[in-house]
C-alpha cells in the first residue's frame, strides 16, 4: 500500500532550495498521493507515491519522499496533478523582449 503522511503545520521544502539545485517555485500541484512544483528555470520536482513502479518521473521509483528533478523537463510552464497522473504544459517559443508591443 502507498504510505501516508500528514503534516498539519507549513514546512519548508528544503529539496527546492537553491543550494540543493531547486529554483524558484511559480506553479504548484498536488494531488492525494503526490506533488508537483515547476521552477522559473522550467524544471519539474515531484514526490509523493503512486501503486507502480516508474512513476512521477523517476526510474524504479513507488515512493519519492523528498522532491526530485523530473529529467527531460527544461520549458514546462504550467502543470496539474491528479490522482494517477500529471500533466504538463511545455512553452515551444517565448517572445523576444525587443518585439514591438503589438507583435506580442
Amino acid at each position: 500500500s502507498v504510505r501516508s503522511m500528514v503534516i498539519a503545520t507549513p514546512q519548508l521544502v528544503t529539496g527546492l532550495l537553491p543550494e540543493y539545485g531547486g529554483g524558484l517555485a511559480i506553479a504548484v500541484s498536488a494531488s492525494e498521493n503526490h506533488t508537483a512544483v515547476l521552477t522559473d528555470s522550467g524544471h519539474l520536482y515531484t514526490w509523493g507515491a503512486n501503486e507502480k513502479n516508474d512513476v512521477l518521473g523517476h526510474t524504479g521509483v513507488r515512493y519519492q519522499q523528498l522532491p526530485r528533478r523530473v529529467p527531460g523537463v527544461h520549458r514546462a510552464i504550467g502543470l496539474a496533478a491528479a490522482k494517477e497522473h500529471t500533466v504538463l504544459l511545455i512553452g515551444t517559443s517565448f517572445p523576444s523582449l525587443s518585439m514591438p508591443k503589438e507583435a506580442l
